[in-house]
């Protein structure tokens, strides 16, 4: 059976080895798999074909860390027992922050409910976890730094910097493509700069995800909208077009006019420079696959010349951007279906601090209105 099981390679990558088509298994076959192998099974029945191929890929990397973990540790060694799943997760969280994992940890018991739904085993107990992490085992200084990390910016510095990128967009808009290289010549795998302050001016302007930025075409430009319904797969090479996160990604993110007049200008300097055309990504103007590192290299830099002290990747630029509509009042149910969540949940536990000042200061301004 270890042959027929999805595995990952050194890249990350999926594959699912043919023979598994068609493979059924027994009560006692299951039960008699190792914890790691029976998870990777369920992946293949309950999860290949209808996640992303990267929520696919962190799938299997639980499988791994199964392996590691526990390699003789067989499904019916959990029916019934919360020793044993406490222990693995005693081991995994060790070494991984407390977000990974309860990731990591719901992974584990999605799979062995449906063991239990399958009748494979016989029960399984996932109430009172004592979840020890990473920063269990951190002293108060360690703790202390890993706080003060900045997962945003200020809003004031945020609206500086977005007004800083749209202005050098613009000059960059009125030159020839400009080619940054150390090494003295033009790459074909290089971006102009041009097409890399565009995106970064589409992530300040909209919030979206850097793949959703990616994937826009001048096609999906409206007045005031731009229309996300397909994101762009920059991790594999050569780069192409993938489908949204979810169904709920998929959606018209209100905008200002800066940013649909810098876009609908990029795509006219486009044409004049560029013989690719409006079914591509508006950014591309050559055979360039996109590397996330040379944005928050570009992006960090950027921070340092405007004196921006919080050093955040342009992955925080989205946490930046939702922070920023909560402080100014928007409602969170509008916030989450600009930024393609699915409902308010994630903004509750992301920013949850942030709508609890919001509610202070409401409950001010009621007792204001009654005196």
């Amino acid at each position: 059976m270890e042959n027929s099981i999805i595995i990952g390679n050194s890249s990350n990558s999926v594959s699912l080895e043919s023979e598994m088509q068609g493979t059924f298994l027994t009560k006692n076959q299951a039960r008699e798999m190792p914890l790691y192998q029976y998870y990777s099974y369920f992946v293949k029945v309950y999860k290949a074909g209808r996640v992303a191929k990267v929520t696919l890929n962190k799938h299997m990397m639980v499988a791994r860390r199964l392996k590691e973990i526990a390699p003789k540790m067989k499904l019916k060694d959990v029916d019934g027992n919360r020793q044993n799943i406490q222990l693995i997760l005693d081991i995994y969280g060790k070494n991984h922050m407390k977000q990974t994992t309860l990731d990591f940890k719901g992974n584990l018991i999605e799979s062995l409910r449906a063991a239990v739904d399958d009748g494979y085993i016989s029960q399984i107990s996932d109430r009172n976890f004592k979840v020890r992490t990473k920063e269990s085992y951190m002293d108060a200084k360690e703790v202390a730094e890993l706080h003060k990390r900045p997962k945003t910016i200020s809003s004031s510095d945020f609206m500086m910097l977005k007004l800083r990128v749209d202005v050098i967009l613009e000059d960059l808009l009125q030159k020839e493509p400009i080619w940054s290289s150390n090494c003295g010549h033009v790459a074909p795998s290089m971006l102009c700069d041009q097409s890399k302050y565009l995106v970064l001016s589409i992530l300040m302007h909209t919030g979206c995800r850097f793949s959703e930025a990616l994937g826009i075409t001048i096609k999906d430009v409206n007045e005031l909208s731009i229309q996300i319904n397909k994101s762009w797969d920059y991790k594999e090479h050569p780069n192409c077009f993938k489908k949204t996160k979810n169904s709920y990604s998929m959606r018209d993110v209100r905008v200002d006019k800066t940013i649909v007049d810098l876009l609908i200008k990029f795509d006219e300097w486009k044409r004049k420079y560029s013989q690719y055309g409006s079914d591509d990504p508006i950014w591309k103007t050559n055979e360039a696959n996109v590397n996330s590192s040379g944005f928050i290299a570009l992006f960090r830099r950027i921070q340092k010349k405007y004196g921006v002290e919080e050093n955040i990747s342009i992955h925080k630029i989205r946490h930046t951007y939702i922070s920023y509509m909560l402080e100014r009042g928007i409602d969170e149910n509008l916030i989450a279906a600009q930024v393609g969540h699915a409902d308010t949940n994630m903004i509750h536990k992301v920013y949850g601090h942030l709508l609890k000042d919001r509610e202070e200061k409401d409950v001010l301004k009621i007792r204001a209105f009654m005196r």
